[in-house]
């Protein structure tokens, strides 16, 4: 190593060491004048000392700079400094194919991605007149998000021969002179021309690129000899030793495109790597299914020679003009076929799972929230390229959807209603919307959203205003909600889901801006959308289904058309699939549908413990003051409202609580076990507080009316004092926390500490203190103040906190941070409020959404979770020309 970590070249301060070989040593590096990380690659002394080699050197350093292409590595400067050559590059994060091939071959799939970008970035720099001679494993790097670069593309090769004798011993090049010149390259990837010592031109990167194409899929190299000479004797005149098998026969046609690749003679292979990149490409598409389908198979193989080729070119081109002079003559014009459909997958990056997703209008890009390690992330992808970018700001994103110009993307995220450029850029808020179920936006710039899990739904200037209702629960109908919009053309009309506890009324609805139009369309969907030139598209259950729909009279005609099953559905209702007004594009994703919840014990270090009882539709719960029993929401399917259940934790047995047709949520237990408080929903589809006796025995007791949403929280250890968040009436506010006396005369007041969208409050274990949850600062954080005083108040949560539970002792508060990790904070009990650093316990599959979804044993050893189940989810599925298959 040449220079240590903390030296200095020009403006670059080392800060480690990345690699080392012929061609000199590469550096992390931090650039001192705009601040950011790179790679710095020290060229061999010889190099620098050799005028001419350092002349050609840097010319061609410049040719690759100036190519700009995503799958080639970019090159920032060309750099001389006390003697010392050097040059800066984008810094990487991931492995070169070469280390992902250590563990063998590669999903045939993910083979060929990589393979349509390795021909990318060669087409790119063809066109430009470089080539690079040299490609291997070891120079394709794939990044973090599964995007492929390039690597020393141009630099590794065209060196003077005498510069290559002196290294070849550190280098993987094999360099030989011979009288045709040098033998640049690698053995094992070397085109036959090069083993001749011939000039070696863009067709010796294709057959080179053939090689990494079969050792991808296979897992072995092309040419597997003992030594370098019988491998370059086996270039010359073998076939592949791993051309068929298995892992070839796995991705039909690609052996095809493999042979075409490695054909001896230059003239015979691919003669562009961008129609190679085209064949690939068609090959991921579908193509080769579509046509197989159809009775057509993809045929891929090597032509004539040349004099032949074009004897039979042009005879297929005089037979061609007589058939179409003949046919514009004598036959009547016809309209064109339709395009056929093309379907393919799209696979998310290593490490996320899809969510909620949206293409854009124009057809172009996808967005969709992505989960990775436990967080949420809106995530941005062009449907003609292969790599996903995340967008800085959206963490907790949910529900993204478009602008009508495809530039903007709206979301939610932390209780609110936001937007953000889709190239990325600063953040909007708009609006709150503190359990939001989707939106929509005009080309008059209005915004359509689903603020709230039982509101109407609400619309807002996309410039930013107030928000205002725009369709009304009809309680006569059990309308529980209004959900998904989607706006028709026009944008004064709209598609929405009605979710009601009536099987009859609940599905999707048209809806005007002006309240004039409520008309059910389809009973018991969950979603829907239009697709130019006019058909409605909808879900009911998991079937994906298309039928004729005119959106002026909003009539449907003619039977609808099953355009996929088996779709992924959440536990929200929300159906995974996304299609533009202008049709033409269609994105769906099968499996990873929500099965429900299960009640489980957890260890302190995250293993799994004890399952209390079998996959349900379990939603909030709270554990009883003795650890004997569980009171926890379930959702009955048939009406779509919650009842509170008690349950074993000894013996899993379990019986209803609550027995009213009413929907009751939230559970609270009193200290001494006896009663357990809970919110019920009213005719006017308000929720009021109530308790009855634990026993089951008895009636329930109305606690407090509400003007809003009243939800129980918990009950103070001492029995004076209930607990509860109110939403407001207009939802227009995510919380606020209230406090009812439980003796005298029951007068509520409020938390007045608890600013902005708060929820969740806990009392501690001696009843001194409060902790809940609140976006004041932008972000959710867990806060502690005291219960009876407005003196004092603190933050214990770092970047981010949701659900707050005491430990029964009173030592430990926890929460769950945004990527959904258990964390505890150390917490010292007595008359002033003193808290240590939280510390990470496990990563969780904490079932989020409202209420309470886990509890601590009185010890703090083990844990009791609400844990969600879903199917094991698909690729996403993309069909491009999907209309074409319903005029059929």
């Amino acid at each position: 190593m040449r220079f240590a970590v903390g030296a200095r070249l020009g403006p670059y301060v080392i800060t480690g060491i990345l690699g080392k070989g012929g061609m000199g040593e590469v550096y992390r590096a931090r650039d001192t004048r705009l601040g950011r990380e790179v790679a710095l690659k020290v060229l061999p002394e010889q190099l620098a000392e050799d005028p001419v080699a350092f002349s050609r050197f840097e010319r061609e350093a410049q040719a690759v700079a100036a190519l700009s292409h995503p799958n080639i590595l970019a090159i920032h400067e060309f750099g001389h400094a006390d003697s010392i050559a050097y040059v800066v590059m984008e810094l990487l994060e991931g492995a070169t194919l070469r280390e992902r091939l250590n563990s063998g071959a590669l999903p045939a799939r993910k083979a060929i991605e990589y393979a349509v970008q390795v021909a990318a970035a060669l087409a790119a720099a063809h066109a430009k007149g470089i080539v690079h001679r040299d490609l291997k494993p070891e120079n394709i790097f794939i990044t973090t998000d599964g995007s492929v670069k390039l690597l020393d593309f141009g630099l590794a090769v065209q060196r003077e021969s005498n510069l290559l004798k002196a290294r070849s011993s550190d280098s993987p090049t094999l360099a030989h002179e011979t009288s045709g010149g040098a033998i640049l390259g690698t053995v094992g990837y070397m085109a036959p021309e090069q083993v001749r010592g011939e000039t070696a031109d863009h067709r010796s990167d294709i057959f080179a690129f053939g090689c990494v194409l079969l050792e991808m899929l296979t897992g072995k190299p092309a040419f597997l000899r003992s030594t370098p000479a019988e491998i370059m004797t086996a270039v010359l005149r073998d076939e592949p030793t791993a051309i068929t098998g298995a892992p070839i026969e796995a991705a039909p046609g690609i052996e095809h495109i493999v042979r075409h690749c490695l054909e001896k003679n230059p003239e015979e292979r691919f003669q562009s790597a961008r129609d190679l990149a085209f064949d690939l490409q068609a090959l991921l598409s579908g193509s080769a299914r579509l046509a197989s389908a159809s009775g057509v198979a993809l045929r891929y193989s090597a032509p004539k020679p040349v004099l032949r080729a074009r004897l039979a070119w042009a005879l297929g081109f005089l037979v061609a003009l007589v058939v179409i002079f003949g046919a514009l003559k004598y036959w009547p014009r016809a309209t064109p076929a339709p395009p056929p459909p093309m379907v393919s997958e799209i696979v998310p990056p290593e490490g996320v799972q899809f969510g909620a997703l949206a293409v854009s209008p124009d057809g172009h890009r996808l967005a969709y929230v992505g989960w990775k390690n436990g967080g949420d992330q809106l995530w941005v992808r062009s449907l003609d390229a292969l790599a996903s970018r995340p967008l800085e700001g959206t963490a907790n994103a949910a529900f993204p959807f478009w602008s009508p110009d495809s530039t903007q993307i709206g979301f939610f995220a932390d209780g609110r209603l936001k937007t953000i450029p889709a190239s990325g850029g600063p953040v909007q808020v708009l609006a709150d919307a503190p359990v939001p179920r989707g939106g929509t936006w005009s080309e008059d710039g209005t915004i359509l959203f689903a603020p709230g899990y039982d509101l109407p739904l609400y619309r807002v200037p996309a410039s930013g205003g107030a928000a205002e209702p725009v369709t009304q629960l009809d309680p006569t109908r059990l309308e529980i909600s209004h959900r998904w919009p989607s706006f028709l053309p026009g944008g004064r009309k709209f598609l929405y889901y009605v979710y009601s506890s009536s099987q009859d009324n609940a599905g999707i609805y048209a809806g005007s801006l002006d309240g004039k139009t409520h008309r059910l369309l389809v009973r018991s969907g969950y979603a829907a959308a239009y697709a130019a030139p006019g058909y409605l598209v909808f879900t009911r259950e998991k079937t994906l289904f298309a039928q004729t729909f005119d959106p002026e009279s909003l009539q449907l005609a003619g039977k609808p058309v099953i355009l996929a099953d088996g779709l992924g559905v959440n536990e929200l209702e929300y159906a995974h699939f996304s299609v533009p007004l202008s049709g033409g594009v269609l994105a769906y994703r099968r499996g990873g549908s929500f099965l429900g919840s299960e009640l489980r014990w957890f260890a302190r270090d995250g293993q799994p413990e004890a399952t209390v009882a079998a996959t349900d539709r379990y939603w909030s719960m709270r554990v009883s003051p003795d650890g004997k029993f569980v009171a926890v929401e379930i959702q009955d399917l048939r009406t779509h409202a919650n009842n509170i259940w008690l349950i074993s934790l000894e013996t899993s047995a379990r019986r209803r609580l609550t027995l009213g047709a009413q929907e009751s949520v939230s559970p609270q237990w009193s200290p001494d076990g006896r009663l357990i408080a809970y919110s019920m929903r009213q005719e006017s589809q308000h929720y009021w507080l109530y308790d009855r006796p634990a026993s089951g025995e008895g009636q329930e007791e109305l606690l407090l009316k509400s003007e809003g949403d009243a939800f129980a929280q918990d009950w103070s250890r001492d029995g004076r004092f209930l607990v509860y968040v109110v939403l407001d009436a207009a939802g227009k506010r995510g919380g606020r926390i209230w406090l009812l006396p439980m003796q005298g005369e029951h007068k509520p007041f409020p938390l007045a500490q608890a600013t902005g969208d708060a929820a969740y409050p806990r009392f501690s274990p001696d009843g001194r203190w409060l902790a809940y949850r609140s976006n004041e600062s932008g972000q959710n954080e867990i806060y502690v103040v005291p219960a009876q005083s407005a003196e004092g108040k603190w933050q214990v949560s770092v970047g981010g906190g949701d659900w707050p539970v005491w430990r029964a002792d009173g030592k430990e508060l926890y929460y769950i941070s945004p990527d959904s990790r258990l964390m505890a904070v150390p917490i010292r009990p007595g008359a002033t409020f003193a808290f240590g650093a939280p510390q990470p316990l496990f990563l969780t599959n904490i079932l989020k959404g409202l209420g309470s979804r886990y509890a601590a044993s009185p010890d703090g050893r083990r844990l009791l979770f609400l844990v969600g189940k879903q199917e094991d989810p698909a690729p996403l599925t993309l069909v491009v020309n999907w209309l074409s298959a319903l005029k059929k």
